[in-house]
Formats: C-alpha cells, sequence, structure tokens
C-alpha cells in the first residue's frame, strides 16, 4: 500500500477494500512484516520496556487483518 492507515478503523477499511479487489488474484496476503515494534519505545531495553499504546494499536490491526484476510478463504503471511 502506498501509506499505512494509523487507527484501527481506517486500517480495517483499508484491509477490507483490498481484499474485496483482490481475493482472487493475490494467493498469500502478507499482513506483516518486521512488527516487532520496539522502535516505538523510548528505551526498549530499560526497566519500563512495555508495550507502547502505539504497539499495541500495530497488534491490533495485524489481527483484524488476518481476520479480515482469513473470513475471505485467503492465506496469510507474517514475515
Amino acid at each position: 500500500s502506498y501509506y499505512f492507515p494509523s487507527d484501527l478503523q481506517t486500517y480495517t477499511a483499508r484491509t477490507n477494500e483490498l481484499v474485496g479487489t483482490l481475493k482472487n488474484v493475490v494467493d498469500v496476503w502478507e499482513i506483516a512484516n518486521e512488527i516487532n515494534g520496539e522502535w516505538l519505545r523510548v528505551d526498549s531495553n530499560g526497566p519500563d520496556a512495555v508495550a507502547a499504546q502505539e504497539e499495541t494499536d500495530i497488534g491490533n490491526m495485524v489481527a483484524a487483518a488476518y481476520d479480515i484476510v482469513k473470513a475471505n478463504g485467503g492465506l496469510t503471511s507474517v514475515t
């Protein structure tokens, strides 16, 4: 995609749009790539190295993409 929606509602809408349009063309949907997310933390190695809200949001978006692809009979991949 040419942009990354930063909220669940927009991400879900974009995923539905893509899957609806391309589900008969795409063999495997890469729903996430390098989603470790520690780069979102102030200090990923510090004592307060807990999941930031942005990490949680990304996880929720990946889960939503998975659900959408699977509901449409697609295969998913996370790299």
